[in-house]
């Protein structure tokens, strides 16, 4: 019983980690990203610029959800924690394997 918890742990980790990391990066770089086209937009048109200026105030640093709060920091956080669940899960699956 304990090696189908510990293996269906670690299949688990394994199809949210990255996606956690991936989501939690992109949302990183986004703000930065979205500035950086402001800058390229600031020869063009003032109407233009002010628009995608207005862009970059519509991402969010965090979201609350059911009373808790993530963030990009958190979810890349949390993507490493569920790396090294995987990581701790594989070796405890291997441990149980050999003693049975």
């Amino acid at each position: 019983m304990c090696h189908f918890a510990f293996f269906f742990i670690q299949q688990v980790a394994e199809i949210f980690a990255p996606l956690l990391l991936i989501i939690g990066i992109i949302w990183k770089i986004l703000p930065s990203l979205a500035h950086s086209a402001v800058g390229m937009v600031d020869a063009s048109d003032p109407q233009i610029r002010d628009m995608v200026g207005r862009g970059t105030d519509l991402i969010p640093t965090s979201l609350t959800v059911a009373g808790h709060t993530i963030s990009a920091s958190s979810l890349i956080f949390d993507g490493l924690l569920l790396i090294a669940l995987t990581a701790l899960c594989a070796t405890i699956t291997a441990f149980l394997g050999r003693r049975l």
